[in-house]
Order: structure tokens, then C-alpha cells, then sequence
């Protein structure tokens, strides 16, 4: 929440230039100069945690930073920082499935992903209630999921697999949310940010009417099962306008359903023609929320 005060701060006011370099460089500057515009609580907080802030507000959360040392890793002992640009630099699509066959794909890059993503590692890294969650498979699906972008996806100009690899990104392979559009976009929206911290079926439940055309669930439905997905349900009921959209993403590449539990008021969006090249959490299921 601290993390999201400060971000939302630096989009309202600070000038292109300044927004990348607090996000991409060092936040350091950012934090110093809007300390009088941020709650005493995040100045507090980031006042003793400015190491935090140093590598740019992108490597600022816990799983930036998790993700930054698993790479490392993954350099180390997988394959290296060099091996990783040249199949970025491919020149064409068939040319970067074929080096990915002969140089990326071998046993010890399939066993790295095995290990890595095992239930009791990732219990261990991100707790007990998270890696008990993982399927035992879960290092094979991350696997196929990488194939399929690595091998059917320009990278070059691809945010995700910058950030994945490297902890950043080159200029032509800026996020949309960190190009002169994008910095426009986020000023408008974040003007009417408001932040909670809960449940979020307890918080639609609490709304006088319905507000919302639209709602993203990342990863939130990975770990309930019937009671919870009924309660989201009702609370959709309760705050969905006509016409909105329920984007949900599951980690695990669960099938989601939410279709099914709506009394048909949820209809899916047939989304088999986009494009996703990001390179995990794949299973993204996309609904309208129609007025019968």
C-alpha cells in the first residue's frame, strides 16, 4: 500500500523524464522531492528503507526483488546474461524457435524450472499456503509457458521478457504504461484512485450500488474454492454495471469458470485471437457482464 502511494504520487505530478528515470534508475530523487505531498506514513516508512528505492520503484516489491535474485540464479547456473541477449537479438521468429531448440531447450534448463518451481521451494521462498497451492506439475506448465512466448513472440521489443531477464527495459521495449501515452493514461486514471486494503467479496458486499465497469482479479481465485467464487459472484451481482468486464488470471493455470456459477449474467469473451506475451500466469479468462 506504501509502495502504491508513492508510485501514484510520482504519476500525478512529476514530468515524463522524471517518472522513468524514479521508476527504471533509482526513486531515491522522486521520494525526496514529493515528501511533502505523501502521508507522514510512507515517509516514515521509506525515510528508514531508501535501499529499497535505489534500483528504481520496478524493483521495489518483494516479488520485484525475488524475481530479480532467482535470475541471478538462473544466470549463474542455467543460462547466461550473453546466451539470454542472443536469443532476444534473433533475427526472425523461425530463428528464434530454432536457437531456442538447439541452445535454450536442454535437459539442464528443463530440470532448473522443475526444481525451481517445486511446491516445497516455493513453500520455502513465498510461504506455506502459497507452495501448497502449487500443483506438482507447476515447473513443467512454467516451462511450456516460456516455449510458447520464446518461441512464437518477437522479444526484442517485449517488456515482459526484459523484466523477467534483466530487471529493466531498453527504450523500445517500454511497457505501455511507462511511454508519453501511458504516462497521460495513468495521470487520468490515478486522479480518481482510491486505495482498500480487504477482502474484495467483502468490499463489493458493502457497496450501496453498482459502480464498476470493470474488475480484475489477478491470481485472487488461485486459492478458493466453491464458497469464495460464490461470494465474488454475489458481490458482482451487487456492483457490476451493465455492460462491464471481469478480467480474472489464474498463477496455476486453474480453469477459472466463473461463467458457470453467474446465473448467465457472466458471458465469456472470446479472446483465442489475442496475442499474450507475457510469460507466466498465461490462463486469463475474460467476461462480459451482460443486463439479463
Amino acid at each position: 500500500m506504501l509502495l502504491v502511494h508513492l508510485k501514484a504520487t510520482i504519476f500525478r505530478t512529476l514530468p515524463d523524464s522524471e517518472i522513468n528515470y524514479a521508476f527504471l534508475k533509482d526513486g531515491r530523487p522522486a521520494f525526496e522531492q514529493l515528501k511533502g505531498r505523501l502521508p507522514r506514513e510512507v515517509c516514515d516508512y521509506f525515510d528508514s528503507h531508501q535501499a529499497s528505492l535505489e534500483r528504481g520503484l520496478i524493483d521495489s516489491g518483494k516479488i520485484d526483488r525475488d524475481l530479480r535474485r532467482a535470475m541471478n540464479l538462473f544466470q549463474q547456473f542455467v543460462h547466461s546474461r550473453k546466451k539470454i541477449q542472443t536469443l532476444i537479438e534473433q533475427p526472425t521468429i523461425e530463428a528464434q524457435a530454432r536457437y531456442f531448440s538447439n541452445q535454450w531447450n536442454t535437459p539442464h534448463f528443463r530440470l532448473g524450472l522443475k526444481l525451481a518451481f517445486n511446491p516445497l521451494v516455493l513453500k520455502r521462498v513465498f510461504g506455506r499456503q502459497f507452495g501448497s497451492l502449487a500443483p506438482k506439475q507447476f515447473g513443467d506448465q512454467v516451462r511450456q509457458d516460456l516455449e510458447k512466448v520464446l518461441t512464437t513472440v518477437p522479444l526484442e521489443d517485449n517488456p515482459y521478457v526484459w523484466q523477467t531477464f534483466f530487471g529493466s527495459y531498453p527504450e523500445d521495449a517500454l511497457p505501455d504504461w511507462l511511454t508519453p501515452f501511458g504516462h497521460r493514461r495513468m495521470a487520468q486514471v490515478i486522479s480518481r484512485l482510491g486505495l482498500e486494503v480487504g477482502d474484495v467479496a467483502d468490499w463489493m458486499s458493502v457497496q450501496p450500488e453498482p459502480l464498476l465497469t470493470l474488475v480484475c482479479l489477478s491470481n485472487v481465485l488461485d486459492s478458493g474454492g466453491e464458497p469464495e467464487r460464490k461470494r465474488l459472484i454475489e458481490g458482482l451481482h451487487k456492483t457490476m454495471l451493465p455492460g462491464g468486464h471481469v478480467v480474472a488470471r489464474s498463477l496455476f493455470n486453474h480453469p477459472i469458470g466463473l461463467d458457470h456459477l453467474s446465473q448467465s449474467r457472466l458471458v465469456r469473451v472470446d479472446v483465442s485471437g489475442w496475442v499474450d506475451r507475457s510469460l507466466m500466469c498465461r490462463n486469463v479468462e475474460v467476461y462480459r457482464w451482460s443486463t439479463s
